[in-house]
């Protein structure tokens, strides 16, 4: 289990706020923050990796097929996320 101690009276003052006593609202939605997050920073790594190769000259070779389970896994991890 991990803690989390926030010692910023802004961040305490929403969370006070918006959640009170209702940690597992407050659980739940962090959760998800971090889910989210996570996703972004894959994505944006797998981004940034083909941004760099098409920079360098160096472009995927994606057959139709593969763009498109490509794109259509890429558009279901949006939607989901």
């Amino acid at each position: 289990m991990q803690t989390i101690q926030i010692d910023n009276a802004d961040i305490e003052h929403l969370i006070n706020s918006e959640y009170g006593n209702d940690t597992k609202s407050l659980i739940n939605d962090f959760m998800i923050f971090v889910k989210h997050r996570a996703t972004f920073l894959k994505n944006k790594r797998e981004f940034n990796k083909i941004f760099e190769d098409v920079k360098n000259g160096i472009e995927p070779l994606y057959n139709d097929a593969e763009y498109e389970n490509r794109m259509s896994s890429f558009r279901a991890n949006l939607a989901n996320n």
